[in-house]
């Protein structure tokens, strides 16, 4: 039973292979006994740094991981409009007028609910939009903290170029990701073919999926 609706959860929101050697990026060099949040580009975990003193740290995934897609569809803007409410409410309890970022950091107690059921189920962590935009970010559950490694304590993230690590990571959405995404974008092509495309920090969704980039 445990084994099946561990699939289901996969083949109803989709999910991602995050491959060895893969770099992510987060502020500090320590990770919370709760799991941890990581950007795939330097200067976005810089930008959403909760400590303005704290320095953006670089890691590595030293196994292969995969993890849930919980970014339900592309908005008109090719912003990601996320899953995490219904997969709190699938697998936890009703959300009673929380929101995604209620369960993602603001409320700890939602926060751990998720994150204990989804150990129960040997899910390894998420990739989601972040804050509801187009960039993304990879959180990581407390059973797969080992599969990263810090490789160093301070990078300047407005001196870094790196490729954007949404680039190596495999990702399979579902069909209705797909159909809504395309029905909602379809008339802006031309905008988000163009919307910022030139910068490697704003590499997306839309030019992964839809532009093939």
């Amino acid at each position: 039973m445990r084994t099946n609706y561990f699939m289901n959860l996969f083949e109803k929101y989709g999910y991602c292979i995050i491959p060895k050697g893969t770099v992510l990026y987060r502020q500090g060099s320590v990770v919370p006994y709760h799991g941890a949040f990581f950007s795939l580009y330097p200067t976005l975990a810089n930008d959403f740094k909760t400590n303005s003193k704290a320095k953006v740290a670089k890691w590595v995934v030293v196994r292969e991981t995969k993890v849930l897609f919980v970014v339900s569809h592309l908005k008109w803007n090719g912003f990601g409009a996320t899953t995490i409410q219904m997969l709190f409410e699938e697998i936890v309890e009703p959300l009673n007028e929380m929101d995604d970022l209620d369960v993602k950091w603001r409320n700890i107690n939602a926060k751990m609910k998720l994150v204990r059921a989804l150990e129960r189920f040997d899910i390894k962590g998420w990739l989601a939009s972040q804050e509801g935009m187009y960039p993304l970010e990879v959180f990581l559950l407390p059973n797969a903290i080992r599969r990263v490694k810090l490789l160093s304590h301070y990078l300047e993230p407005r001196k870094a170029h790196p490729k954007n690590s949404l680039r190596k990571i495999q990702i399979k959405p579902t069909d209705f990701f797909y159909k809504k995404s395309r029905r909602l974008t379809n008339e802006n092509k031309e905008y988000l073919k163009g919307f910022l495309a030139e910068d490697e920090s704003d590499y997306s969704l839309y030019r992964k999926l839809f532009l093939k980039e």
